[in-house]
């Protein structure tokens, strides 16, 4: 009812009022400045609180990798057998290192993981196994799997990067 700027129910009276006077013909902008008696909107500042957002902005993304990386563990405690994940290789990050970063499909995870083998190509497909997590750390470590098998081992139908 306030989408015209006043309450309709003023309107209705102002047009009530304004065909009555039509009769008399005594029609004045004061009249109708009066009856209609607009409202005014309070400014909105879209940049207050900008300071908050940005702030929080840490707080949530090393929130959402502790419960990622705390999933992960949960997923270990639970598992019998190792926990192990299809992953790519995206590219070499450190040479000196054998550091690549490779993507996990399961997990939708971009991670940094160290060759225990020497070089790799990207686009190589591995199966790792999740060798340490330590998510107050906000640590997870990789290792070649000893088998392709095990709890996670399904293959998946993502395409390489």
């Amino acid at each position: 009812s306030m989408d015209v700027g006043c309450d309709i129910t003023q309107l209705r009276e102002y047009i009530n009022t304004a065909s009555e006077e039509k009769d008399n013909s005594i029609t004045s902008s004061d009249k109708v400045k009066e009856s209609l008696k607009f409202k005014t909107v309070d400014y909105i500042d879209y940049s207050s609180g900008l300071g908050m957002i940005f702030a929080a902005r840490p707080i949530q993304s090393s929130s959402s990798s502790y419960w990622h990386l705390e999933y992960i563990r949960r997923l270990v405690d639970e598992s019998i057998d190792e926990v192990m994940f299809e992953s790519v290789v995206l590219g070499c990050v450190n040479q000196e290192r054998c550091q690549y970063a490779i993507y996990v499909y399961a997990l939708g995870l971009e991670h940094r993981y160290v060759s225990e083998t020497g070089k790799l190509e990207e686009g190589k497909k591995l199966w790792l196994k999740v060798s340490s997590v330590n998510p107050k750390m906000g640590l997870l470590t990789f290792s070649l799997a000893s088998k392709s098998g095990g709890i996670h081992a399904q293959p998946t139908s993502a395409p390489a990067a």
